[in-house]
């Protein structure tokens, strides 16, 4: 078996819904606390969409320039986005530093971000 014939037997096209959004980033930013379970970030639960679980999120692109986001898996029903300046200057409210996490409490609500998401249905 070639291993084309297994991955289409693995996730035939249509099998897992999947979409580009665009997301707008929090009015209140809050730090991305590392553990065994993280809290903070930006939170994206499964049933926003309608579905059980979310079984992957890559970012696509920013509209600014301003950040990039790290997703995070939390669960199977959560992940969260970790974002992060692309240049050092104030963006909601804060001074940003180039490569580092948002400051707590960034506004960041003239953020908008691209987000392909593959979800399973509920």
């Amino acid at each position: 078996m070639a291993i084309g014939d297994y991955v289409k037997k693995l996730a035939p096209p249509g099998d897992l819904p999947e979409g580009i959004i665009r997301w707008i980033g929090p009015a209140s930013y809050t730090v991305v606390t590392p553990g065994a379970t993280p809290s903070g970030g930006d939170s994206i639960p499964a049933s926003l969409f309608g579905v059980s679980e979310i079984l992957g999120i890559e970012f696509e692109g920013g509209f600014t320039g301003n950040f990039m986001v790290v997703p995070i898996r939390i669960s199977a029903a959560k992940w969260t986005l970790q974002w992060r300046a692309l240049n050092s200057n104030t963006v909601g409210g804060h001074a940003q530093t180039t490569g580092a996490e948002a400051v707590s409490a960034t506004n960041l609500s003239a953020e908008y971000i691209r987000l392909r998401i593959v979800t399973r249905a509920a």
